[in-house]
């Protein structure tokens, strides 16, 4: 019978290797993907943590920014002037974005009849918005709606309606922004939903006509439901576009921030606090405290959707 040598019995597990190691032995694979991860970290991470080292300290842009801890955050959670951008913020997102997803569903059931033509032209129309500058939506918009020389205007007093000052009181003003966001958002929304209603088996409409439901009742508990993923992507990038909102309301106020302050939002002010005023730590923080309450509205809406699911 052959018989193991002990040292080979009593001899310890071999040792993992290290992670240097590791890098080592799989250098040339990391040298592969460096092209991606080295613009990442100098042109993603870096200014990302340098913006919230900025967001604790008090600086101008000029001379060594003075560290002062939260104190910008203190000050902007209790200041009354940084209140109403953030309520602004919030008010069209919490408007606009409902109004989005539901337009969007309707036009792309709409083009998702069988009857309809040229739907790859509809598309691009519908889609169209979305892709153009944000500047140029706004000062479209800027023309249409002016309340002397607008052509919205115009319209309505060749039907007797009288003249609607859209950019000269703030509740018009607040109108007039979210029915742009709406316009611009709700085609890109309806060509995700097509896309989502095409894919859905025919079979399952017609086996829910033969037993007596109706086309609400087929939108409303077939459709939607198997549509519920893009909803919440719709849903979940439509939110974050709304709180990000800036270059509509500077186009539409003609960079003087509306009528009673109606078109000043976090991110108009973030730029106003940061190259106009010169106080770039408090815009820093700005940019963080949007930041969170991004994050958290996202999360807030992927766990719901979850739980619903489940």
């Amino acid at each position: 019978m052959t018989t193991v040598p002990a040292k080979l019995i009593s001899s310890p597990a071999p040792h993992k290797d290290s992670m240097w190691h590791g890098i080592k032995r799989y250098r040339y694979f990391y040298i592969f993907i460096a092209p991606f991860f080295i613009p990442f970290i100098l042109f993603w991470v870096w200014p990302l943590l340098h913006a919230f080292y900025l967001s604790l300290t008090k600086w101008s842009g000029f001379g060594d920014p003075v560290f002062i801890g939260l104190e910008n955050y203190i000050k902007l959670l209790s200041d009354p002037a940084f209140h109403q951008p953030l309520g602004n913020t919030v008010l069209f997102t919490v408007v606009a974005v409902p109004l989005q997803v539901i337009i969007g569903l309707v036009l792309a059931r709409m083009l998702n009849q069988n009857f309809v033509r040229f739907r790859s032209i509809f598309r691009a129309i519908f889609f169209s918005p979305f892709i153009l500058s944000q500047i140029i939506v706004g000062t479209i918009f800027l023309f249409l709606l002016d309340s002397k020389f607008g052509i919205v205007n115009y319209a309505l007093s060749m039907v007797g309606i009288q003249a609607i000052p859209w950019l000269t009181q703030p509740f018009w003003m607040r109108v007039s922004i979210i029915i742009l966001s709406v316009w611009r958002w709700a085609g890109w929304s309806s060509v995700i939903f097509l896309a989502g209603m095409q894919n859905i088996s025919p079979e399952l409409e017609e086996s829910a006509r033969l037993d007596g439901a109706s086309e609400i009742q087929i939108f409303t508990n077939i459709v939607i439901p198997l549509l519920a993923p893009l909803i919440l992507f719709t849903t979940v990038t439509g939110t974050i576009g709304g709180l990000r909102m800036f270059a509509e309301p500077m186009a539409l106020s003609a960079n003087q921030k509306g009528p009673g302050n109606s078109a000043y939002t976090v991110v108009y002010a973030i730029w106003r606090n940061a190259f106009e005023f010169g106080q770039f730590g408090k815009a820093s923080a700005m940019a963080f405290i949007l930041f969170a309450l991004t994050m958290v509205v996202s999360v807030v809406q992927i766990v719901v959707r979850r739980r619903g699911d489940s």
